[in-house]
C-alpha cells in the first residue's frame, strides 16, 4: 500500500496455464500445445506521490518501475520493427515474451484514473497502450 493506492498490492502477478491436446483415437498422432498467460502488472508509481522513501518498500517500487519500463522498451522495439527487441533487460519480459513474441495473440487492459491529480501516470499508461497496439 502506498499513498497513491492504499489497496495496492506492489507486485505483479502472473499465472501461466500450459495446455496440451492428444488426439483420444490416435494417442500417436499430431499433438498441439498452447500457453495462456495472465498477467497482473503492478503500475508505476512516482516516489514523490507514493510517500515510500527508503527501506525495503523503496526498492521494491524501483524494481517493479525498472521492469515495466523494460516492458515499454520491448513493445517499442516489437512496434517499431526493431532488429533487436531487449527481452533479457528484465525477468518480467523474459517471461513474457512467448507471450508477447511471435505468433503470439495479446489482449492488453490498461486501467486509468480520472483523476487531475494522476494525469502523468494516466498519460503513461495511454501512450504504452498506444504503442503496444503498433
Amino acid at each position: 500500500a502506498t499513498k497513491m493506492n492504499p489497496e495496492s498490492s506492489r507486485g505483479h502477478a502472473s499465472l501461466f496455464i500450459t495446455v496440451k491436446s492428444v488426439p483420444k483415437d490416435d494417442p500417436a498422432g499430431e499433438s498441439r500445445a498452447g500457453k495462456l498467460f495472465m498477467i497482473d502488472l503492478a503500475g508505476y508509481e512516482r516516489f514523490s506521490k507514493t510517500g515510500v522513501q527508503e527501506g525495503v518498500m523503496k526498492e521494491e517500487a524501483k524494481t517493479i518501475n525498472a521492469s515495466l519500463l523494460s516492458l515499454g522498451n520491448v513493445v517499442g522495439g516489437l512496434a517499431e520493427g526493431s532488429s533487436h527487441v531487449p527481452w533479457r533487460d528484465s525477468k518480467l519480459t523474459r517471461m513474457l515474451e512467448d507471450a508477447i513474441g511471435g505468433k503470439a495473440k495479446c489482449s492488453i487492459i490498461l486501467t486509468a484514473g480520472p483523476s487531475n491529480e494522476h494525469l502523468h501516470e494516466t498519460t503513461g499508461t495511454l501512450y504504452f497502450g498506444f504503442r503496444a497496439m503498433s
